[in-house]
């Protein structure tokens, strides 16, 4: 073969390498073999390809990295080069957002994203417009998934694992992003406390790209931690952040609503009643969650098994499974790694066809619920004020028959009225 005239193509990506060659017409050969390795990486060991084909696409690459290339033929035992050549990975989508992301870790290396904007609404609730903002006009093409789950149940590690799938970020680069930030409450995990990661109701706002596989501008709703303790503050705060949140124009309407959950998990009776009180806000439009199940080992689920028990209605025949305990290590598979996104890639697809659901009965329910919720208060004020007239009522009465019977026995018996006293006071 004439090295000179290069009989051979190589094209790249930023993950990827695909090299076509002429099939060599001389000799019999059994297979080609291909040997590849970063040129300037600190493993000099090379990786192995084998075909009987004249192209061969060598995946899973690290992007913007030189890689060396060798291609054999394998001829009654022995290999004998073909060719060697250099070729580049371009840099990959997710790492310009490198630029403008604060690293928080190394090995492998984190960052944060920041919101380009935020919008306060009120105090709890914020919208974080992610990567850029969103245009009025862009909004007709948006997907709105609401997100709840217990505390620790990975529901703010599944986010995370999102925006990784959205922003492409490559199984080979050692670099990983967050979306949500952890507040300083974070602190009291050092003291093994079970603190949520998500203390407010956010609005996470994900533009549409050319290089992102989604179709369509996403909102994402965290909600925070639901606890397992009776009376939480923070489980009676949701409804009413979610009723400030729809009463404002970020939000005009709602996909789905997916409930998050441990693979193997025990709710609560205080969980039960926060997710049916969640779900009951949409009325007949949306009547069950989607299950996303995390910490999934690939076991039976019986997570699904323990919403049933609970008579928390979900979808059955739709349920997706996450594996995401690795996200931020550098000793994740990549099995693990390609099935967390085919997991998003149906998610996503599942509820690009779902029809959208307005927030503004929502809003009307939540209204009327809170109205209603002030009315039973004023009317146990009053039932309780009622209560106090009939025991002093009651107790006038005693008086009036005792004396009453003394007086029958006893003609001529004076007594002197005791004064009733106010119990109230």
């Amino acid at each position: 073969m004439n090295m000179d005239q290069k009989p051979y193509q190589i094209t790249s990506s930023s993950n990827r390498i695909e090299i076509k060659w002429q099939h060599l017409q001389q000799g019999n050969f059994d297979n080609y073999i291909l040997r590849y390795r970063e040129l300037h990486g600190e493993n000099k060991t090379f990786r192995l390809m084998e075909t009987s084909e004249n192209e061969i696409v060598v995946k899973n690459l690290k992007s913007s990295t030189t890689y060396e290339i060798r291609l054999y033929v394998q001829k009654d035992g022995e290999d004998e080069l073909v060719f060697k050549e250099t070729c580049d990975t371009s840099a990959s989508v997710a790492s310009q957002f490198m630029l403008t992301s604060e690293k928080v870790k190394d090995k492998p290396w984190i960052y944060q994203l920041h919101p380009v904007s935020v919008e306060k609404l009120s105090e709890g609730i914020n919208v974080h417009h992610m990567i850029s903002d969103i245009s009025v006009v862009d909004k007709d093409n948006m997907k709105t998934i609401l997100f709840v789950g217990a505390s620790e149940s990975g529901k703010s590690t599944l986010l995370d694992a999102l925006i990784n799938y959205v922003l492409k970020v490559p199984y080979a680069d050692k670099f990983r992003f967050k979306m949500i930030e952890d507040t300083s409450d974070q602190k009291a995990k050092a003291k093994n406390q079970v603190v949520s990661r998500t203390q407010n109701t956010t609005c996470y706002t994900i533009p549409k790209k050319s290089d992102f596989p989604i179709e369509f501008n996403l909102q994402v709703i965290d909600t925070p931690g639901i606890q397992d303790r009776n009376e939480s503050q923070t489980n009676k705060e949701i409804s009413k952040q979610l009723m400030t949140l729809f009463g404002s124009n970020i939000v005009t309407h709602i996909n789905a609503v997916c409930i998050v959950l441990p693979s193997s998990c025990r709710l609560t009776q205080e969980q039960q009643d926060v997710f049916n009180e969640i779900l009951f806000l949409f009325g007949n439009d949306i009547n069950c969650f989607i299950p996303l199940v995390t910490f999934d080992d690939g076991g039976n689920l019986n997570a699904l098994n323990t919403l049933s028990e609970a008579g928390i209605p979900f979808m059955h025949h739709m349920h997706f499974r996450f594996n995401n305990a690795m996200l931020f290590s550098e000793n994740e598979s990549q099995d693990a790694w390609n099935n967390r996104n085919e997991s998003f890639k149906n998610l996503l697809a599942s509820i690009s066809v779902n029809p959208k659901q307005s927030v503004q009965l929502t809003e009307n329910v939540l209204k009327l619920r809170t109205d209603i919720h002030t009315d039973l208060k004023v009317l146990k004020r009053s039932s309780r004020e009622l209560e106090r007239m009939r025991r002093n009522i009651s107790q006038w009465e005693n008086e009036v028959n005792y004396h009453e019977r003394i007086r029958l026995e006893n003609e001529n018996y004076q007594y002197k009225e005791d004064e009733l006293v106010d119990t109230k006071k």
